[in-house]
């Protein structure tokens, strides 16, 4: 493999999950081509023209990927699709370096708009977690499962859906008359087909995964689940191969329920935020695409007390689940990372490593060395240059978990 020149070397540094050995790591590659150019024990002879950072304070983990983000920051994706940028800009504040943007069950001229908007790519000299596609929540999804999506922006799976906008992942229902035709064409074309707001029973969920289904949107939610005699939507995708997309909020899903889980699927968990506008904002009244909502004591609900997605910034759902399930923070933070990588077929992020793209998330050092506080303070970015590519806010700690 032939590295790029190093321009870029964090030193006296350690890695998440890794042992207490200091390393000191090598970045470099022009913007969207940047990677790690070495791992190697701190001290050693480093190239004379790289910027050199002091990384001694961090724990350096692979860039963390959210592939359900439907705004924050008062933004409303839905409402405002050009918004992508700002966002993005703020999720790497949380060392978020890639996600799908999501739209909930928008009309075709917004999918269409928020296409273009992407194809365009983003401003001059912008800096953020990279939009890896859109996420279509919708709108072709089953209006008794709908939770907060609105009754009037249900749509039935049209003929043609292989000629409209296609996003990177699309969320459908299957029992839909032509579901799962669209979900072999649309998984033919690239499309992650995810199964959600749905009352499909486990046999469809098998006939969909066949037909080309890899993933179940916020597992439990918006869904049939686990009953002994008729198992549900959520019965199926616990038996199939697919990934397993859960919000890890302790309101979404019970801890008991995090926990089974985790003993029957770890290896296909996806940490997803289903952030929306009122991620960063004080509790009060906000909006989920065209519903009003209000934020209270960690939650989005709608008037008649609907989940309406979450708050919850996607460091702060690995801490919640590494410590709902008892595993290492490290562990949680692959469900984070390499697991949705791996979701989207991304073979060269999700980990720390020579070659590897130079998506990292940065975290607080003490903080991890032992109980007590989890605080993300940023991230580098493969899509930028140079030292621009270190985003890093101490003096706005995200703090994830209270000292116990």
């Amino acid at each position: 493999m032939s590295l790029p020149t190093t321009d870029l070397v964090i030193t006296d540094t350690r890695l998440l999950g890794g042992d207490d050995a200091r390393l000191d790591v090598g970045i470099g590659g022009a913007p969207n081509q940047r990677m790690v150019t070495f791992v190697d024990p701190a001290g050693g002879a480093r190239p004379g023209e790289a910027t050199i950072v002091d990384g001694s304070d961090w724990r350096l983990g692979p860039g963390l990927i959210d592939l359900q983000v439907n705004g924050g920051w008062g933004l409303d994706l839905t409402m405002d699709p050009p918004a992508v940028w700002e966002v993005g800009t703020e999720l790497a504040r949380l060392g978020v370096t890639a996600w799908l943007p999501t739209l909930v069950s928008a009309h075709l001229e917004v999918r269409r708009e928020a296409t273009e908007i992407l194809k365009a790519g983003p401003p001059t000299d912008w800096v953020g977690a990279e939009p890896l596609g859109w996420h279509f929540e919708g709108p072709f999804l089953n209006p008794d499962r709908r939770g907060a999506h609105p009754l009037a922006a249900m749509r039935p799976v049209p003929p043609s859906v292989i000629d409209e906008p296609l996003p990177r992942l699309m969320t459908l229902a299957p029992e839909l008359d032509g579901a799962l035709d669209a979900i072999t064409a649309l998984s033919e074309r690239g499309v992650l087909v995810s199964l959600g707001h749905t009352e499909a029973p486990a046999a469809l969920v098998s006939r969909a995964t066949a037909a080309g289904a890899t993933m179940g949107t916020h597992l439990f939610n918006a869904m049939t689940g686990l009953t002994h005699r008729d198992p549900g939507t959520a019965a199926g995708l616990l038996e199939s191969n697919a990934w397993l997309g859960l919000i890890a909020d302790g309101h979404h899903v019970a801890p008991e329920m995090l926990r089974l889980v985790w003993r029957l699927a770890s290896d296909r968990v996806v940490l997803v935020s289903d952030a929306m506008a009122g991620m960063g904002l004080e509790d009060g009244p906000t909006m989920l695409g065209s519903q009003p909502v209000v934020v209270a004591d960690g939650t989005v609900r709608l008037a008649d007390g609907t989940l309406a997605g979450s708050v919850l910034p996607l460091p702060e759902a690995v801490a919640r689940f590494a410590e709902f399930t008892g595993i290492e923070f490290a562990e949680a933070a692959a469900l984070a990372s390499l697991h949705p990588a791996n979701a989207l077929g991304l073979t060269d992020r999700g980990a720390v490593a020579v070659g590897k793209r130079a998506d990292l998330t940065i975290y607080e050092a003490a903080s991890l060395d032992g109980p007590g506080k989890v605080i993300s303070l940023g991230a580098c970015l493969a899509n930028q240059a140079g030292p621009a590519s270190l985003v890093v806010s101490p003096e706005t700690p995200f703090v994830v978990l209270p000292d116990r």
